[in-house]
């Protein structure tokens, strides 16, 4: 609390920094009018609040657009991402489907390729690097062997567009043309 007893925008002792993205690191208790704050901040009147809370620091970022912006926020000031919840891990990975997969790691490659597009090239760099993670999850699911060469070649086609000489002559809607079929099918088994 403030000396007058008001509590600050974080609602603890410290004040909390909010970072260009509009992450916010909480490492004390919070109120609820504080998160519906942050909600109409980031989200409008959806009521909306995303959290990625580290479970070994205690602490959690709240506030960005998207679950990578506090990701990466956590991992800025200090922590593993092991240690984060809604982390992935390769054995949650491997519970999915490979159409699951694959839509998944299409909507990281179209998020990178959106920022491409308008030359941002931070959430460029970290859709990217969160589609080569996901791709080499696929890759090293073992119930996939028969398919690694398709699923490296398309990463090598995904690396080469967003980060290469674009050598294949690929394009964002190509690249959604090869993903938007798993996206489908992921959808159709989850509506099962």
């Amino acid at each position: 609390m403030d000396d007058d007893g008001s509590v600050d925008e974080a609602g603890d002792d410290d004040a909390a920094s909010i970072d260009a993205h509009g992450v916010e690191i909480i490492s004390k208790p919070t109120t609820v009018a504080h998160l519906e704050q942050t909600a109409r901040r980031t989200f409008g009147d959806l009521g909306l609040v995303k959290a990625v809370v580290d479970v070994e620091r205690t602490v959690m970022a709240i506030g960005g657009g998207l679950h990578v912006d506090e990701q990466a926020a956590l991992l800025n000031d200090g922590s593993r991402q092991p240690a984060l919840h809604g982390g992935l891990t390769h054995e949650r990975w491997e519970r999915l489907s490979l159409a699951d997969q694959l839509a998944n790691i299409g909507t990281e490659v179209a998020r990178a390729a959106r920022a491409k597009n308008r030359q941002d090239d931070r959430r460029l760099q970290q859709h990217f690097d969160l589609a080569l993670e996901l791709f080499e999850f696929t890759l090293d699911d073992e119930r996939w062997r028969d398919q690694r060469v398709e699923i490296g070649r398309a990463r090598e086609i995904v690396c080469d567009f967003l980060a290469g000489e674009n050598e294949y002559d690929s394009s964002a809607e190509s690249l959604d043309a090869y993903f938007l079929p798993f996206s489908y099918l992921s959808a159709q088994a989850g509506s099962r």
